[in-house]
């Protein structure tokens, strides 16, 4: 090949390769890093969309824990008593006791508890009476209509016979829930 014709290819050459090299430079290398990032993008909202399912299943999850918690506390309003009723409570536990033969020792309420929409009243209960009959008083107490959680039980066999019909000590916190009359929508309606 001759000189001329060498100072041509080269001429063709050279601007060819510097637009291949702007192209790589100025297009290519900048778009990469764009695309590198959208395909991240991507990925991620792939990521979002596969966890949606297990997101709609939490959530129905959740409502129906929902569901059974109100329905608990709507069961749970109905039995809150007004302030007005605790005496008859109080009647209903010594009626109870009466009924299964156990001889109260100790009846003592506590000053209140004061939450925002409740009152939690403990009341010390100690009885004695055979064992059967103890039973028997715990469970007309928690069949009471009010709310009433027994939080502490401690039962003693008195004496040393084992026969059924042997006397036991019982010391135990009855804890009964009234509404709070200063903020409760319960006291308000129930008025």
């Amino acid at each position: 090949m001759s000189r001329p014709q060498r100072c041509r290819n080269w001429i063709i050459i050279a601007p060819i390769a510097a637009i291949a090299a702007a192209y790589v430079y100025f297009v290519f290398l900048p778009n990469r890093v764009a695309m590198a990032a959208l395909g991240e993008q991507i990925r991620t909202k792939r990521e979002v969309v596969a966890g949606a399912d297990k997101a709609r299943t939490s959530l129905h999850q959740a409502t129906r824990d929902l569901e059974k918690a109100n329905s608990y506390l709507s069961g749970c309003r109905r039995r809150i008593v007004a302030e007005k009723e605790l005496a008859a409570v109080y009647g209903k536990i010594h009626r109870s006791a009466n009924e299964v033969h156990v001889h109260l020792t100790r009846f003592d309420p506590q000053p209140a508890g004061t939450y925002e929409k409740i009152r939690r009243i403990p009341c010390f209960i100690g009885c004695t009476g055979a064992f059967g009959q103890i039973y028997e008083f715990l469970r007309k107490l928690e069949s009471l209509q009010a709310t009433a959680w027994v939080t502490s039980l401690r039962v003693e066999k008195m004496g040393k016979s084992d026969a059924p019909s042997a006397t036991a000590q019982c010391d135990m916190v009855v804890e009964i829930f009234a509404d709070n009359p200063d903020n409760s929508d319960y006291a308000r309606h129930s008025n």
